[in-house]
């Protein structure tokens, strides 16, 4: 079941508190090259005490902040930063091209 939610205006798909966003971030794969490339990356975002937590599944980056803009912006610069200065080796092992968010059910 999705529920809506918005961001800046824009609905997003949310899971039970969970909201999830496509994030788009330039970086390049190579230090050498100064051209950026975009890519669109999920962000997962929940609400955790008081503040909000970030993570980007499909590089395992996560980040926080006191509101879900903060939160998003943050996962935004920690993604922008680790593109900076991973090598492009690090990215390849680290970055899983299909992410799939769902719900199951589980006895409890």
């Amino acid at each position: 079941m999705l529920l809506s939610r918005s961001f800046a205006g824009l609905p997003l798909p949310s899971l039970a508190g969970i909201t999830v966003a496509a994030l788009t971030l330039g970086y390049s794969l190579n230090h050498a090259t100064p051209m950026k490339t975009t890519r669109e990356l999920t962000a997962i975002i929940e609400r955790e005490g008081d503040g909000y937590v970030a993570l980007c599944p499909e590089l395992d980056v996560a980040s926080q902040g006191d509101t879900i803009e903060e939160a998003r912006a943050n996962l935004i610069e920690a993604l922008e930063l680790f593109f900076e200065t991973a090598s492009p080796n690090e990215v390849r092992e680290r970055l899983h091209e299909e992410v799939l968010v769902t719900r199951v059910k589980v006895a409890v």
